[in-house]
């Protein structure tokens, strides 16, 4: 995964709208996020929501990365004393936090990416051109009208929006990211028939069981 200063800042906004004001003792905690996605969370001190203390869950201490382990994020409730945010590792956090989850506030991904996806959507309309912007949103409908085949996940759609913004080059390089394959962004060309062309393109070369996967080392040229 490519990560960027935007993944980090976008993710803090969306927290902070999603969790509200921070009070004494409070603890809330996500599992719906992959193991890659939370390590980087939690090493990237720009992902900072405002009043909330941030740990990741695994199988370690390590400070320098905000990484506990289950047992002191039990501590860590039960001492009820600056907010806490835990992201959940649910591959490497292992048993006992059973408590946690029933006593915690869960941030649950459709709620946490909807508001992360908004916020994305205005950047992208920030930082590229208005012709741009259409042809990255085609793509995302198209994508989304293709739902029963493609399996997309919020992650995977919002992924595809920061990128595209924090790089400022054109959404089609950045095609993989949803399943598709990448093509060049012509303004001249029937940007509905190249996203067609796309799908088609992975449907046939990789078949269906494939579409809705990034092509490995895909690159347009």
């Amino acid at each position: 995964m490519v990560w960027t200063e935007l993944h980090g800042r976008l993710c803090g906004v969306a927290f902070e709208r999603v969790l509200g004001r921070a009070e004494p003792g409070a603890m809330a905690f996500v599992r719906c996020l992959s193991s890659e996605v939370a390590e980087r969370l939690a090493s990237d001190h720009r992902f900072a929501p405002a009043g909330w203390q941030v740990f990741r869950v695994a199988d370690a201490n390590d400070p320098e990365a905000r990484t506990i382990t289950a047992d002191r994020a039990v501590e860590l409730r039960e001492a009820k004393g600056d907010p806490v945010l835990l992201l959940v590792d649910t591959a490497r956090a292992g048993a006992g936090m059973d408590g946690i989850y029933s006593a915690a506030q869960e941030v649950q991904e459709r709620d946490l990416l909807s508001v992360a996806l908004d916020l994305a959507a205005k950047e992208l309309a920030r930082a590229l051109t208005r012709e741009a912007q259409g042809r990255a949103e085609q793509a995302l409908k198209r994508v989304r009208r293709r739902a029963r085949r493609l399996s997309i996940s919020y992650w995977a759609e919002f992924d595809f929006l920061v990128r595209v913004s924090a790089t400022r080059r054109d959404p089609g390089e950045f095609l993989h990211l949803l399943g598709l394959w990448p093509a060049r962004g012509d303004p001249a060309s029937d940007w509905a028939h190249v996203l067609d062309l796309s799908w088609l393109f992975v449907d046939r070369l990789l078949g269906a069981a494939a579409a809705g996967l990034a092509p490995p080392s895909a690159l347009s040229r």
